[in-house]
């Protein structure tokens, strides 16, 4: 069984993640992590393929890789899955981040918008948008 979803590109030697892959930490660190940033970024990510996409190859990738073999530190506390709770994307305005403050976070959320690009509230419903769409077109709920 081959082990990579996307080619592997090298751009002077250095090993290149496709905007699939990138899409694809993005989902899982947006379910785990909760930051502005992560729903921003998936919003500009899904402008560029569909969200079916990035929810088809999550399946296909947490199927090849779902063995003890590729645990790492990362895993420890990770027991479940964005794609056992899709609607939580569409609810990540509602968390309460006090009651995840016993995992830590390096994370701000602090974005930067380049000028002629979506604001954040526009980016954020035009994410939620995409995928309330999804959820309707594959009756998930």
């Amino acid at each position: 069984m081959k082990n990579e979803i996307e080619p592997v590109e090298y751009v002077e030697k250095i090993r290149i993640l496709s905007l699939l892959d990138i899409g694809l930490f993005k989902l899982k660190s947006a379910y785990y992590r909760k930051a502005n940033k992560d729903f921003y970024d998936l919003d500009f990510l899904t402008d560029c393929q569909p969200f079916s996409q990035l929810v088809e190859k999550l399946k296909e990738k947490e199927s090849i890789y779902s063995g003890e073999q590729y645990k790492c530190i990362f895993d420890l506390d990770e027991t479940d899955s964005v794609l056992n709770n899709i609607k939580m994307l569409i609810d990540f305005d509602e968390i309460n981040y006090e009651s995840q403050s016993d995992k830590p976070s390096h994370s701000n959320d602090l974005i930067n918008i380049i000028q002629g690009q979506k604001k954040l509230p526009v980016a954020k419903r035009s994410f939620k948008r995409k995928v309330a769409q999804f959820i309707k077109e594959t009756k998930i709920l």
